[in-house]
């Protein structure tokens, strides 16, 4: 008997566990891209791409998954409220996808704008071109399965028990 309960036991505590991972959050994919167009016989460059999120969703900078971008050096991000940061040695054109996790519901994500700041040089922009979008707003599929196997096998474990109790 002692057995079966330490299974139980031990099965609810695993479905705890399980519960509170499997409501981890949200993952959200972004893309974004830029590029700067000079005036005739001028460079110029940037060295800053931020992306505004609706407030709330912006987690900690702990929170990045993966990010891709193959066209900057010397990457480095950091959020403040709900803006993310990309800070980089100066380009004239980029791109960057990024994943993030956060807290808040799919429903209340949403990328309110992109801006490239940290121009060196503005007076010789001719035009700026500047996208960002959400890929892809996802949950995490909870460990369903999990939990079901758990239950059954404190089921079967405790039923066992009983049923071995009941021919003695």
């Amino acid at each position: 008997m002692r057995r079966s309960f330490l299974l139980l036991a031990a099965g609810l505590l695993a479905s705890v566990t399980f519960i509170s991972q499997s409501h981890a959050g949200t993952v959200v994919e972004v893309e974004g891209s830029f590029t700067l167009t000079p005036k005739a016989g001028k460079t110029v460059t940037a060295k800053d791409f931020e992306f505004s999120f609706a407030p709330g969703v912006m987690p900690p900078i702990g929170n990045l998954i993966t990010v891709n971008a193959t066209t900057f050096t010397g990457l480095t991000a950091s959020t403040s409220g709900d803006t993310l940061s990309f800070f980089f040695s100066p380009v004239a054109a980029g791109s960057i996808d990024f994943t993030f996790s956060t807290t808040a519901a799919p429903g209340d994500v949403g990328l309110l704008g992109t801006q490239v700041t940290g121009v060196v040089n503005p007076a010789n922009v001719q035009a700026l071109a500047q996208e960002g979008h959400i890929v892809s707003v996802s949950v995490p599929e909870p460990t369903s399965l999990a939990l079901l196997g758990i239950g059954m096998a404190g089921f079967f474990s405790y039923r066992r028990l009983f049923k071995r109790h009941a021919t003695v």
